[in-house]
């Protein structure tokens, strides 16, 4: 089940709920998918939703609810470890940058009740540098049984391939 919608930018919006993490609506009547006992469907969406404000930076505290003390980052530039490291590569990530707008977002399927997995095409916008950045990436969320975020990887055109081990973004939220 896909749902489109266009932004006030104009940019589209897909959002799919084939997950067995959601609940799903048939003609009105609610009900679970391959009989896995889901994430309750506030609790899905608040997280979903909570992510994709941080790649939008958003430098909202409430955001990092859902993140685990023991919580790790990685994306092709950085990894963070720990709750302070992750939260402090959001931060930078938001102060490197004038603008970022996701363009569009798709949940996929999963199998597993303590995984969120979603593409992202996400438009950034560095001070600066008049050349706009389009980042186009797989998002996987990894969850306790207590559904808080163990790991959050960013696989940038969805290799998970990490060519540094440096808290890059962290590093320089420190410094400015």
């Amino acid at each position: 089940m896909a749902f489109s919608n266009a932004s006030s930018s104009g940019a589209s919006v897909v959002f799919e709920m084939p997950s067995p993490r959601y609940k799903t609506m048939v003609h009105g009547k609610e009900g679970f998918q391959h009989g896995i006992k889901p994430l309750a469907k506030a609790d899905s969406d608040d997280i979903v939703r909570d992510v994709l404000n941080l790649f939008r930076c958003k430098n909202d505290p409430m955001l990092f609810r859902h993140f685990a003390s023991d919580c790790v980052y990685e994306d092709p530039l950085a990894q963070a470890r720990g709750f302070s490291e992750v939260r402090a590569q959001f931060i930078a990530l938001a102060k490197l940058m004038e603008k970022s707008e996701t363009l569009t977002y798709k949940l996929h399927p999963t199998t597993s009740p303590y995984l969120i997995e979603l593409d992202l095409t996400q438009l950034y916008k560095i001070h600066y540098i008049p050349k706009d950045i389009i980042i186009e990436s797989t998002v996987v969320i990894h969850l306790d049984n207590d559904n808080k975020i163990t790991k959050l990887e960013d696989r940038w055109q969805g290799d998970a391939h990490h060519d540094a081990s440096m808290p890059l973004l962290g590093t320089l939220h420190h410094i400015m």
